[in-house]
């Protein structure tokens, strides 16, 4: 350590052995601070996440954009072809046309009567109707599914249709369909012998001649889950006030397949047969 002497002179305390001297050792020089460890990860990932949110909210907006465009276009076309002339020339190609023209204008008819009394209404009055039975009679079993299914709309709440489809000979027709054909034909004419039994005693009577309470009740036991479900509705209806056609559906076995469809059945048919039993049961 140095000291204070004489003259005032000061020497510097504390310094290093030989320091000062000739050859003596310079004090270190402190290291610079280290450069933080930058990761670009994080960056670039928040990146492509914003790309690819950008890129599906663009994707969104123009699949609106177009439904809006289809939708107002659909609309369009359905004004278009309410005219009862437009309907003929759909009439005239499940008449005439080739089998995939059939089925494709049957398919047409079977929107364009879908909750539309006004246009169920032209359909019938350009001869919809019978070309319809025909294709149900004759037709490929994608042509009888099809037709079925336009026939079942037609056949919704209105007795003058009704009246029309059993004249055409719809009714032995449909029949037929559940009994012999496609799965698809099947649920799509028990469907339209269902809509034809409600609350219309006629219907119900004539569904019973032609046979169509056995053939139902073989669909219930033996059909497609959809099949199944549309044949136990069709009963429902058939059972509706009348003791002896729940007479005839108990002699068929009906009460022994629904039973087995609410033990085993999908859901739906579940539920159908439920219904189905609980209105044969009903006594009031």
């Amino acid at each position: 350590m140095d000291l204070v002497v004489g003259g005032g002179a000061t020497c510097v305390c504390d310094r290093a052995p030989g320091a000062g001297r000739a050859g003596g050792a310079r004090r270190a020089t402190p290291a610079a601070p280290a450069a933080p460890n930058w990761d670009p990860r994080p960056w670039a990932l928040f990146i492509v996440t914003a790309i690819l949110v950008v890129v599906v909210v663009l994707k969104f907006r123009a699949h609106r954009r177009t439904t809006r465009e289809d939708e107002s276009r659909y609309t369009d076309l359905l004004r278009t072809l309410h005219g009862a002339e437009h309907l003929g020339a759909l009439v005239a190609l499940v008449r005439d046309g080739s089998p995939v023209g059939k089925v494709a204008a049957a398919n047409a008819l079977c929107i364009l009567a879908h909750s539309d009394d006004n246009r169920k209404s032209l359909i019938a009055s350009a001869g919809g109707i019978g070309a319809l039975v025909a294709l149900v009679r004759d037709g490929s079993p994608v042509g009888k599914a099809a037709a079925a299914n336009a026939l079942c709309f037609l056949a919704h709440s209105d007795d003058n249709r009704r009246s029309l489809i059993a004249s055409a000979g719809g009714i032995g027709a449909l029949v037929a369909l559940v009994r012999d054909g496609s799965p698809q034909g099947q649920a799509a004419a028990a469907n339209a012998l269902g809509n034809l039994a409600y609350n219309d005693d006629n219907g119900m009577a004539l569904i019973g001649s032609a046979g169509g309470i056995g053939a139902l009740v073989a669909l219930v036991r033996d059909g497609s889950p959809e099949g199944q479900v549309a044949a136990a509705n069709a009963l429902r209806s058939l059972v509706y006030n009348d003791d002896n056609r729940k007479a005839s559906i108990a002699s068929a076995g009906g009460i022994g397949a629904l039973v087995a469809l609410v033990r085993d059945g999908s859901p739906a048919g579940q539920a159908a047969a439920a219904n189905a039993l609980r209105d044969l049961a009903y006594t009031g």
